[in-house]
């Protein structure tokens, strides 16, 4: 079979250079395909920067939003859930997502005209925390809030809002305020045990104000966060406009001026420990 191919081939040579010639061209070819390949990778890689912080963004409203089912807002009920906590855009991710139980504390007074204050209020926050490796990057949840930024001065952004709600029914203003606090450890790409214990009601629903029965003018609710700006840009949502906000140090100082008819406030605390394999 050989000897017959070759005696169909000339005697020049010419088919043979032609042959060399289409293994050269297909040659260039694939070089060409492999650097496009190898090129298109390592943008891939340049960019896992922004999938990761957007999959932690993501799997941390889910962890935020288990969180809220499980503390079931009453005065004694409490629940437990399982959350899946997946980070698959993360090629290159620390194995620990940082919790903190002291990180972050919340107060809440009253305060007369005289400047005297009754506390309501003191409790530490807790701090679930991840920093992109390969950037400086962070992101993080603190008692129903998840709050996102580009490096550690940027102002962080709120990815999501916690169970804090402000409205008015019938003329009478009112604030409720679900403070949780995390504690425990969690693992990235695990499944996730979220037990809450009973809700300690601070504050049952009482009017408040100048001419009630709790004499008070205004409501000061103080945040000592490494995400106090954070904070800021979610109270300030929460509350009317003319609210004002200080700071002294890293706490954030938010007062608000009750209104003459009052106004009623509840204040529940809540204790999430989180664990699972």
């Amino acid at each position: 079979m050989i000897a017959e191919v070759r005696e169909r081939l000339p005697a020049d040579g010419r088919g043979v250079s032609h042959v060399l010639g289409v293994i050269l061209v297909l040659a260039i070819v694939l070089t060409g395909i492999v650097s496009i390949v190898g090129f298109g990778v390592t943008g891939v890689s340049d960019s896992t920067t922004d999938i990761s912080d957007t999959a932690v963004e993501r799997d941390l409203t889910g962890f935020a939003q288990a969180v809220d089912r499980a503390t079931v807002h009453s005065d004694t009920a409490a629940g437990t859930t399982t959350v899946d906590l997946s980070l698959t855009g993360v090629t290159e991710s620390r194995e620990w997502v940082e919790t903190s139980e002291d990180a972050g504390r919340l107060s809440l007074s009253t305060r007369r005209a005289d400047g005297s204050e009754t506390p309501l209020l003191n409790t530490s926050l807790g701090l679930v925390a991840y920093e992109n490796p390969r950037s400086e990057s962070r992101i993080a949840y603190q008692s129903g809030l998840v709050l996102s930024a580009p490096d550690a001065t940027a102002t962080p952004a709120v990815i999501r809002m916690n169970q804090f709600t402000h409205r008015t029914d019938g003329g009478v203003e009112s604030l409720t305020l679900h403070v949780t606090r995390v504690t425990g450890q969690m693992l990235v790409d695990r499944r996730l045990d979220i037990s809450a214990g009973p809700a300690e009601n601070l504050h049952p629903g009482v009017l408040v104000g100048a001419g009630t029965g709790t004499p008070a003018e205004e409501l000061v609710l103080r945040v000592d966060s490494t995400y106090s700006e954070g904070w800021e840009l979610a109270l300030r949502d929460l509350f009317p406009a003319d609210t004002d906000f200080t700071y002294v140090g890293e706490t954030l100082e938010v007062v608000y001026e009750i209104p003459e008819q009052g106004m009623f406030l509840h204040a529940y605390r809540h204790t999430v420990t989180v664990g699972g394999e």
